[in-house]
């Protein structure tokens, strides 16, 4: 007979949930100080970020100091050695079609503290005592008195075109004034580039030429080129300064003027007077290239 028992289970009993896994705190902890370390990287690099910008700034700053506008005054004073040099300017000529070399330009202050900077005071050097030095494309005549001041037992020749020479003269008698040291050492004389230059006293050629923003657009340039081969021998050093404005001009008067006849050595900005440059302002020495005419 059948029966209508109904069949129990017996419920078996679940495993317990595994334990949870130790958390890596070693793993945790090189990962917290990566990620603390990369903020100090981060923080380093925007601090260095910070002071190259602000060292940038500051060197900009130090530019806009010297570097402003002085074709409208009609006198430019710098001091030279803690002593005041003053110059005359006449204002616009460059505007009118005259010379440029009436008033003052920036490569003649970048070079004027060059020299201060490396050869005056302290500095002072025998490399250019002794010497009769010549400029070329004197202007207003302010690296020739500059010069005069530092180098005090040398002689220098101021040379422009005619137009110029009365204000070279004038500026020279003004800071002899001032500066008695220059009386007797600087005569002012006539130099038309290109042009024969036997007429100089003495003649050339010259130990030490200075040519100061002669390298421009608007000046003749392969007249300069003839006048620096005519003034000058291997043992002849010229130091030039030079504004770069425009790069076919460059090209054209470094590359294919001059370069076949001189060889051109940078000086590094690291030499210039810290408070006085600009990275468009270049200072060189130059010589002439062995049995070039």
């Amino acid at each position: 007979m059948a029966t209508n028992e109904q069949s129990t289970s017996i419920p078996i009993p679940l495993a317990p949930p595994p334990p949870p896994l130790p958390q890596p705190q070693l793993q945790q902890s090189i990962l917290t100080s990566n990620i603390k370390q990369n903020n100090l990287d981060n923080l380093d690099s925007n601090s260095n970020n910070i002071r190259i910008k602000s060292d940038k700034v500051a060197r900009l700053q130090k530019i806009l100091n010297w570097r402003t506008g002085r074709g409208g005054s009609s006198k430019f004073e710098m001091q030279i050695e803690q002593i005041p040099i003053t110059i005359n300017q006449k204002p616009g000529k460059e505007v009118i079609g005259e010379s440029t070399g009436f008033t003052v330009w920036d490569c003649a202050i970048v070079l004027s503290k060059y020299l201060e900077w490396n050869y005056g005071g302290s500095n002072k050097t025998n490399k250019f005592d002794n010497e009769m030095i010549l400029e070329v494309g004197s202007g207003t005549g302010l690296l020739g008195i500059v010069c005069g001041l530092i180098f005090e037992n040398s002689k220098f020749i101021l040379t422009d075109q005619l137009p110029l020479l009365e204000l070279i003269e004038q500026n020279v008698d003004v800071n002899t004034q001032i500066i008695p040291k220059l009386k007797n050492r600087i005569s002012v004389q006539e130099l038309n580039w290109g042009e024969n230059a036997n007429h100089l006293q003495p003649r050339p050629p010259f130990r030490w030429i200075i040519v100061c923003e002669c390298v421009y657009v608007n000046l003749p340039a392969k007249p300069l080129v003839d006048s620096l081969i005519l003034l000058s021998d291997e043992n002849t050093r010229i130091l030039m300064a030079y504004e770069h404005r425009c790069d076919y001009w460059r090209r054209y008067w470094f590359d294919e003027l001059a370069s076949p006849h001189f060889e051109f050595e940078r000086i590094p900005q690291e030499k210039y007077h810290p408070d006085y440059q600009a990275d468009d302002i270049e200072l060189y020495i130059i010589k002439k290239k062995i049995n070039k005419q």
